[in-house]
C-alpha cells in the first residue's frame, strides 16, 4: 500500500533530495500549499516552488540546512499561483553567496498580482454558480489567509525564450531548457496554466509535475485540457520507458517512488478523465429534452453517481470543474440566464 504523507512532513527521497509535503484547497483549511522539492547537486541547492504559510516556510529553512554545504541557490517556480510562490522570500533568508530565481516568461507577467487571474476566473464562474459568498469576499478571505505573501517578484528572472529547445526524452518530444552543466531539465508543460513548467532531475529519474497531476480535470479557464491529457500520456510513456522512477505532484499525499506506482497513478488519472467526460456527456444527453442541464443538476447527478468518491469536498471547486469541462466540450448556453443557464452539447 502506498504511504500517505502528512502536511509539512519532510520526506527524504535520496540523501540529496528532500520533499516537504503540501496539501490541496479544502474548506476545512482555506490556505492551500503546494509541495516543495529541494535537491542538492555538487554545490548548488535547487528549490522547486516554496508553497504557502509560515509553517512551510520554516520547514524549507530546516530542510535547506539538512542539505548543507552549498554555495549557490537556484529557485524555480512551476507557476505563479499564490500557493506556489508565497514563501519565495525564503531566498533572502537561506544564506548562500549566489542566489537566482527563475520562472517562465508568461508566469512572470502574473507574478506581481497572482490573484488577478484567479479573481477573473471566480468572477466569471459566479455568473453560472450560486456562490455562498460573494466573489470579492471569497477572494479576500482566500488571500488574507495566505500569510506571509512574499513572491519576490522584483528578483524573478524569466527563463530565456531564445534558449528554449525541442528535444526528446525517450520517445517523447518535449519543449524546454537543458544544458550539459545542469542536472535539471525544464519542461514547458503549459497545461494547468499557460506558463506551467515541470522539472526532471536526470540523475534521480525524478519528475516533478507541479499541478499538472493535481486532479482529474484542470479547474481554471486558462487551463488547457487537451494539453493536460497529452501530458499525462507522455508521462505514462516516460514511466514505461524507465525515464521516470520517482513521480511527484504539487498536491498529492503520496509519493510514487517506483515506476509501478507511478504508472498506476497516471493510469488512474487518465481513467478519471475519461469517466468524468462520460458522466458529463451522459447527463447532458439525459437533459436534452429539457433544453440542457444546469451546473447544479450536473453537480447533484455526479454526487449521486459512483463518481462521487472523486468529487472534491468543496462544492464551489467541484462546480468550477464542471463549468470548465462544459466549456472544453464547446457546449451551447445562454449567458443571460446566469445560474439557470442550461448547457447542451454541440451538434457533431
Amino acid at each position: 500500500m502506498k504511504k500517505k504523507h502528512i502536511f509539512g512532513e519532510i520526506v527524504t527521497l535520496t540523501p540529496d533530495c528532500l520533499l516537504i509535503v503540501g496539501r490541496e484547497t479544502n474548506p476545512l483549511f482555506k490556505t492551500p500549499s503546494c509541495s516543495v522539492l529541494l535537491y542538492k547537486h555538487k554545490n548548488i541547492l535547487y528549490i522547486f516552488d516554496t508553497g504557502a504559510t509560515s509553517f512551510i516556510k520554516d520547514k524549507i529553512f530546516i530542510a535547506s540546512n539538512l542539505l548543507r554545504p552549498f554555495n549557490q541557490i537556484i529557485l524555480y517556480s512551476t507557476q505563479a499561483h499564490a500557493d506556489h510562490i508565497a514563501n519565495n522570500s525564503i531566498l533572502d533568508i537561506i544564506q548562500a553567496p549566489k542566489k537566482t530565481y527563475y520562472i517562465s516568461s508568461y508566469e512572470l507577467s502574473q507574478l506581481q498580482k497572482p490573484e488577478k487571474r484567479i479573481a477573473q476566473d471566480i468572477r466569471d464562474a459566479s455568473f453560472f454558480i450560486d456562490m455562498e459568498e460573494l466573489p470579492n469576499t471569497l477572494l479576500r478571505t482566500f488571500f488574507e489567509n495566505i500569510d506571509p505573501f512574499e513572491p519576490l517578484a522584483h528578483k524573478a528572472e524569466a527563463l530565456d525564450e531564445t534558449k528554449k529547445q525541442r528535444f526528446t526524452l525517450g520517445s517523447v518530444l518535449v519543449t524546454g531548457w537543458k544544458s550539459k552543466s545542469s542536472p535539471i531539465i525544464i519542461i514547458e508543460s503549459a497545461g494547468y496554466t499557460n506558463g506551467s513548467l515541470m522539472f526532471y532531475i536526470e540523475p534521480l529519474k525524478l519528475l516533478f509535475t507541479g499541478d499538472e497531476t493535481a486532479s482529474f480535470f484542470p479547474l481554471w479557464q486558462s487551463s488547457n485540457t487537451h494539453t493536460t491529457i497529452t501530458l499525462l500520456h507522455n508521462i505514462q510513456k516516460l514511466v514505461e520507458e524507465r525515464f521516470v522512477d520517482i513521480l511527484i505532484g504539487s498536491h498529492n499525499e503520496q509519493i510514487y517512488k517506483n515506476s509501478a506506482q507511478a504508472l498506476d497513478f497516471i493510469e488512474e488519472l487518465l481513467l478519471l478523465y475519461a469517466r468524468f467526460d462520460e458522466y458529463i456527456r451522459k447527463n447532458l444527453i439525459g437533459h436534452k429534452r429539457e433544453g440542457g442541464a444546469t451546473i447544479e443538476q450536473l453537480y447533484l447527478s455526479l454526487l449521486a453517481s459512483p463518481f462521487s468518491a472523486h468529487i472534491p469536498s468543496w462544492e464551489l471547486y467541484s462546480k468550477m470543474l464542471i463549468l470548465n469541462k462544459l466549456r472544453s466540450l464547446g457546449c451551447h448556453y445562454d449567458p443571460a440566464e446566469g445560474v439557470a443557464a442550461r448547457f447542451i452539447l454541440p451538434k457533431d
